[in-house]
């Protein structure tokens, strides 16, 4: 099943973050700027919308009808351990105990992941 995933990379930088989908899903096509820093990629029938414009340093990569990753951890995962950087996202399944609703996240790194409180 395909599944929409956001994630949040601290400092992120849009040209690494499409260089590393365009190895991981295949070449990202520019679509358009739909605002300043927010900017949609194309690839099949994947898009990708990255918006460079939240607080805290933060960028986010939202895929719709991601199929490499079936939850927004694996993703934060697979980004914090090949790029090297600090991942946030939505703790889901992978944390029952935090309600879907709470403001807690999960902070991904390559040394681990641990909860936060954010927002």
């Amino acid at each position: 099943m395909l599944e929409d995933i956001e994630v949040y990379i601290k400092d992120g930088k849009a040209g690494e973050i499409v260089s590393y989908l365009n190895e991981t899903i295949g070449t990202l096509l520019f679509d358009s700027e739909l605002d300043e820093g927010h900017t949609l990629y194309i690839h099949d029938n994947i898009k990708v919308l990255i918006n460079e414009g939240l607080q805290e340093r933060y960028v986010s990569v939202y895929i719709k009808e991601a199929n490499n990753w079936s939850t927004d951890i694996e993703l934060a995962r697979d980004i914090a351990n090949k790029l090297r950087v600090a991942v946030r996202c939505d703790p889901g399944q992978d944390y029952p105990n935090v309600s879907p609703y709470s403001n807690i996240f999960v902070e991904v790194t390559s040394d681990g992941e641990h909860l936060v409180e954010w927002g």
